[in-house]
């Protein structure tokens, strides 16, 4: 879980493996309570330059892997503007969901996605190119 994230794993019951981020929106009530408190903790400097999420992804996100974030789009502007960097950074390979949607980036070198039939609105902006769907 990385920083605020947390929060979301406690609510759902969830025991990550470890936890990063300066914790600055971590709960630390909930983070001292059993099971977490035995959970291995990574904290950052608050001067970085670069968010949490970013650093957890440069240091433990492996190629060809999928990376899904959940609680990473919304409530922080500058945050959300630097996951949609990070969905760019790693094409196919991160995945942001939100109540009602889920952002991934294309390349050309990741130029396709097989979407279900069940998602009803797509949307492309062409960050690179040309966009079409076929």
């Amino acid at each position: 879980a990385v920083d605020g994230g947390f929060n979301y794993c406690y609510q759902m019951n969830i025991t990550p493996t470890v936890i990063v981020g300066d914790m600055d929106s971590a709960n630390p009530l909930w983070m001292s309570s059993p099971p977490y408190n035995g959970i291995e903790k990574i904290l950052l400097d608050r001067a970085k330059d670069c968010t949490d999420l970013g650093f957890a992804l440069e240091t433990y996100h492996r190629p060809e892997t999928t990376s899904v974030l959940f609680g990473a789009f919304g409530y922080r502007p500058d945050h959300s503007l630097y996951n949609l960097y990070l969905l760019l950074k790693y094409p196919k390979e991160l995945f942001l969901f939100t109540e009602d949607a889920v952002l991934f980036a294309l390349s050309e070198t990741h130029p396709d996605m097989l979407i279900h039939p069940h998602h009803l609105h797509l949307t492309l902006f062409p960050f690179y190119g040309k966009s079409r769907v076929l």
